[in-house]
């Protein structure tokens, strides 16, 4: 029942009744989109952060408007629970889906980089990387351009994985 109106979504009761509800999705001037338990302050004035997407609990905690830690990113796109948790740096046109993918990138050089899968890129702080599959790219730090495919690629040795250029494929790879 009800009717439609900005901010609200429809919903459904446990009886299969659908009405509009408060809440789902918030966006601010600077056209950053917020939505189901992404935990943000976007409420001061500032230029920065813009153009990013968060979907998921805690998803992009870090990035605040007034630039708390530095973070001044744009065009970033998280979904996922903490996915992009710690960004705390300039970061700029990544991709982080699944549980705490891309999560403790700390620094403004994690630009243009793409995580998907559980824990991927999870400690990435360097860009233009590709991390796809459950923990893929997990140990790489300041390593750029790599390529990580498959679960546990790059992310299985105990050791940080610092060089450039890596490439992985395969379960359990590097």
């Amino acid at each position: 029942g009800g009717t439609p109106s900005s901010g609200k979504v429809l919903t459904a009761d446990s009886n299969g009744e659908g009405y509009w509800a408060s809440g789902g999705v918030a966006a601010d001037s600077n056209k950053n989109v917020v939505s189901f338990g992404a935990t943000l302050d976007l409420t001061t004035s500032n230029s920065y952060p813009t153009n990013n997407y968060f979907l998921g609990v805690q998803a992009g905690n870090s990035f605040t408007s007034n630039g708390i830690n530095g973070t001044t990113g744009d065009s970033n796109i998280a979904i996922g629970y903490r996915t992009m948790y710690q960004m705390n740096g300039g970061s700029q046109s990544n991709i982080a889906i699944g549980r705490e993918a891309m999560r403790n990138g700390t620094s403004n050089q994690l630009r243009t980089s793409v995580a998907i899968g559980v824990n991927a890129a999870y400690n990435l702080d360097r860009g233009d990387t590709v991390a796809i599959g459950n923990m893929a790219g997990y140990k790489i730090t300041t390593g750029i351009g790599g390529t990580a495919v498959g679960a546990q690629a790059l992310g299985n040795d105990s050791s940080a994985v610092t060089g450039a250029y890596n490439t992985c494929v395969g379960y359990k790879t590097g």
